[in-house]
């Protein structure tokens, strides 16, 4: 979130940030005691590649309206293997 960006965030952005947002939100809940972790865990649009990054495994969160019939992955990075991870789509 570094890049200071200057304009108000597109629908997809917005829509993409909240399904991250509620995405940490369960990992909170189901690793209280890990909030740190958790939270340090997040890049978001800093990466170029996952959107959570930590010592096991990886996440790369998508999310869609109910009707959509596909997703769009940005890069191949973003899927590439970096040991195991998973794509959530929301």
């Amino acid at each position: 979130m570094q890049h200071g960006y200057k304009s108000l965030l597109s629908k997809e952005e917005q829509r993409g940030l909240l399904g991250e947002l509620l995405f940490l939100k369960k990992r909170l809940v189901g690793h209280p005691e890990k909030k740190y972790e958790q939270i340090c865990g997040w890049y978001g649009p800093d990466c170029e590649h996952q959107d959570f990054m930590y010592a096991d495994t990886w996440y790369e969160i998508k999310t869609v309206m109910e009707s959509a019939k596909t997703i769009t992955i940005s890069s191949f990075e973003q899927l590439s293997p970096r040991g195991v991870g998973k794509l959530i789509i929301n």
